[in-house]
């Protein structure tokens, strides 16, 4: 039996990082090797030689093709970057169709490891080397485990000559054709074992075709024969092809309930009448060799019909037509044509999900999309998309806030009526970066602005003392914590606090923790020591003569004054601690002295100018501190153990 194509299918690389092949050889049964030629053309997925033509499922670029894996005309051994095949992808296949059938393969060799520069590339798992014959028939299949034990390593596989027979069924005998005595013998009774096979099998059909002396055929003389095929393959072989009807039979099919009629000749579908069916319809050979993707340029889903023709010049029997078998293939999973994912790196952007979803059986389909594990299509978990007709296309869009920073996984899983399922997954990356946040403050406030290079929004907290300040309510809860709401960056922001908040005369640490909505994190720090708020009264040495609550800490004292007499001018000093700036700053000598008393303040000592009242003109910065001066004048009916009082007010500078 001639052979016509080899396979090399379920080719992987389980600890390697790639597939890779090469160093395909051919010996014939008198072993010598079948050389293929020149090369005429060379692609990643296929090529040419001069007597063969080869194929790949995928190759990993045009420096691997299938042309490097079968070349004869270089060494078994080649080392990178050339000489042999390689993919980045399992469970691959390679492919040789001989020009013209060989009668016999003895042996096959393959280098399963053959790269010694690159060690990462190879098969090593077990895969199978299928055989047919001209007739796109398996005729043999071999198991094979690769060595991979050293580098180069040329694995060699035996094939000997294949054993084919042939016997008859005709009612309940099996019959084989003695062309010496030109007599159908009867064997034995049906059914066929591999005895009569082996023992009386015939080895070629030459003899049957031949019409004997009476100018008949020595098929024609059997009432209802059935070709029985013995073959020592992995599946003994027993073919239901009825030999009366072969070449005597036309075919017409029909999709439409039978009123158009079709027969697929010379490549093409081609609408034929009925009554023409004898002239233009198929014949039993041309219509098993239609092709799958052939019946699926024509056929759509819905009925199939069938028209025949049956004609014999056989004179002992009428031709009958026993059955006609359509072998539908397994159902398979549909298929994700096309899948993509753009962009693959984002930061707020929107990924598109696309792709065309093909099931071979013309079955409907759903699908579902998932994101780090979660189902986010349709929302609710378990449930399907609704279905879409076989062909359609797919497409979903997602932003930022379906991902986290860093790598995510898409999946689309799809599914056909019946339940098969099929998945494809891809990565986006999510970017980032942390906002930032400037800080300037004073005792008792702060400024900032909180910036963030992706332009995102932003929220923050304060904490002083690692206590929480700010906010103190409010629903924008991360992780736990209560931030302020978002806004868009640059964000200003200001605070201010009071004496009660920070622990007097000692470092108070300030906490200034930003986020942004990626859940990036920027903080700052600072320490301010604790003291009194608001606009206080100093003497020369910087202490205070009351707090912020109108505590007295020490008093303005003239010491000893004889009545009629007037004081030197003390020294005093007005300092703003409120945080903030202010103006229309007003001290004021309070009214109610005793008789014969007189308190004078002044912005000057030389000269002293004798006011109840000053004004500060323009802004009294935070921090900043006016000095004034403060004179006793007593007349000869002062009393004695005179106390009073000075005030300040002032206004927020808006």
């Amino acid at each position: 039996m001639a052979i016509k194509t080899v396979i090399f299918k379920g080719l992987t690389a389980i600890g390697y990082a790639y597939t890779a092949m090469g160093g395909i050889r051919f010996y014939d049964g008198a072993g010598k090797m079948i050389t293929l030629g020149s090369i005429i053309s060379e692609s990643i997925t296929e090529g040419e030689f001069t007597n063969a033509v080869v194929t790949a499922t995928n190759s990993y670029n045009n420096s691997y093709t299938p042309v490097d894996a079968f070349n004869t005309n270089i060494s078994q051994t080649q080392n990178y970057p050339d000489g042999y095949w390689l993919s980045s992808y399992d469970n691959q296949a390679l492919t040789i169709e001989f020009k013209t059938a060989v009668t016999g393969i003895s042996k096959i060799e393959f280098n399963v490891t053959p790269d010694t520069f690159y060690t990462d590339r190879a098969v090593d798992n077990p895969f199978t080397i299928e055989i047919y014959n001209e007739n796109k028939m398996l005729i043999k299949s071999y198991s094979v485990i690769p060595n991979t034990s050293g580098r180069n390593n040329i694995n060699k596989l035996n094939t000997p000559e294949l054993i084919w027979k042939y016997l008859f069924k005709d009612g309940v005998d099996i019959k084989k054709y003695d062309s010496l005595t030109s007599s159908w013998v009867i064997v034995g009774p049906a059914p066929a074992t591999e005895s009569m096979f082996i023992t009386d099998g015939m080895d070629n059909l030459n003899s049957i075709v031949t019409p004997d002396s009476s100018g008949i055929k020595p098929i024609f003389h059997l009432n209802n024969p059935i070709l029985l095929v013995y073959s020592q393959t992995v599946q003994q072989l027993k073919s239901n092809l009825n030999i009366v009807a072969e070449k005597r039979t036309r075919f017409l099919v029909s999709k439409d309930g039978c009123l158009t009629w079709y027969a697929f000749k010379d490549g093409i579908w081609k609408q034929v009448a009925l009554t023409d069916i004898n002239d233009k319809g198929m014949s039993k050979t041309e219509l098993q060799a239609i092709t799958s993707d052939q019946w699926k340029q024509w056929f759509t889903r819905g009925t199939l019909d069938f028209a025949v023709s049956l004609k014999t010049t056989n004179p002992y029997s009428s031709p009958t037509l026993n059955k006609i078998t359509v072998n539908f293939p397994v159902n398979q999973a549909p298929l994700i044509q096309n899948p993509s994912l753009t962009p693959d790196t984002i930061h707020n952007e929107w990924v598109e999900l696309r792709a065309t979803v093909e099931d071979l059986e013309g079955d409907q389909f759903q699908y579902q999309v998932w994101i780090n594990g979660s189902q986010v299509y349709p929302t609710t978990a378990g449930e399907w998309s609704p279905l879409l007709n076989s062909g359609e296309s797919i497409f979903k869009a997602y932003n930022y806030p379906y991902f986290r920073v860093g790598t995510n996984v898409v999946k689309l899983i799809v599914r056909d009526k019946r339940g098969l399922t099929r998945e494809w997954s891809s990565n986006v990356t999510v970017t980032n970066i942390n906002p930032t946040i400037t800080i300037s403050h004073g005792n008792f406030s702060l400024v900032g602005t909180i910036g963030d290079d992706n332009s995102d929004s932003v929220a923050y907290r304060i904490l002083i003392n690692g206590r929480q300040v700010f906010p103190t309510e409010g629903n924008n809860i991360i992780d736990g914590i209560l931030y302020s709401d978002f806004a868009p960056s640059p964000r200003q922001i200001k605070y201010e606090w009071g004496s009660n908040d920070v622990r007097f005369g000692v470092p108070n640490t300030f906490t200034i923790e930003v986020i942004d909505n990626f859940k990036g994190k920027g903080l700052a720090e600072f320490q301010v020591v604790g003291t009194y708020k608001g606009i206080l009264f100093m003497d020369e040495q910087g202490n205070f003569y009351s707090t912020d609550k109108g505590e007295i800490l020490k008093y303005l004292d003239f010491g000893t004054l004889i009545a009629g007499q007037e004081t030197e001018p003390k020294l005093v000093y007005l300092k703003n601690q409120n945080g903030f700036d202010v103006e229309n700053v007003e001290l004021k000598v309070t009214d109610n002295l005793p008789p014969g008393v007189n308190v004078y303040i002044s912005k000057s000592n030389q000269p002293f100018e004798y006011n109840m009242v000053i004004n500060h003109s323009g802004v009294l910065q935070d921090e900043e501190t006016i000095p004034f001066y403060v004179k006793l004048v007593t007349d000869k009916m002062a009393e004695a153990g005179v106390s009073f009082e000075i005030t300040t007010k002032a206004s927020p500078v808006t």
